[in-house]
């Protein structure tokens, strides 16, 4: 799993974890290839940039170069894959880690595969 992030016209990918308001998060969780390299995420994403969102994609287990680092592939039951990567952009990006204070907003959306993973 992995985020692979957009570069905005600042020529920043990933959000900065140490500022206190930052851009609202929108992470895309893509269909059955798993990757970030198709039409619509792209088009999703460009229009989000430009609407003020950092956003990713979430990078399912094999997909386009990810590392294998473990025995479990990507499939429909990967539930809790989602559920991890939404975790992980939460703690380290929408809440401050020492006040818990929230900083931005999170929003995801998936289609096809992307969709039944975030529905479970």
């Amino acid at each position: 799993m992995g985020i692979a992030w957009y570069v905005d016209k600042e020529k920043i990918g990933r959000p900065c974890k140490n500022q206190k308001k930052q851009k609202p998060i929108l992470i895309l969780y893509p269909g059955l290839g798993g990757g970030h390299n198709n039409l619509y995420t792209h088009s999703l994403a460009k229009k989000a940039m430009k609407d003020g969102y950092k956003c990713g994609v979430a990078m399912f287990r094999c997909a386009e170069g990810t590392p294998i680092t473990s025995y479990r592939v990507t499939c429909s039951v990967s539930a809790d894959d989602g559920q991890e990567l939404i975790d992980y952009v939460h703690s380290n990006y929408i809440v401050d880690s020492q006040t818990q204070e929230k900083k931005t907003r999170l929003y995801c959306y998936g289609a096809s595969l992307g969709a039944l993973i975030l529905g479970r």
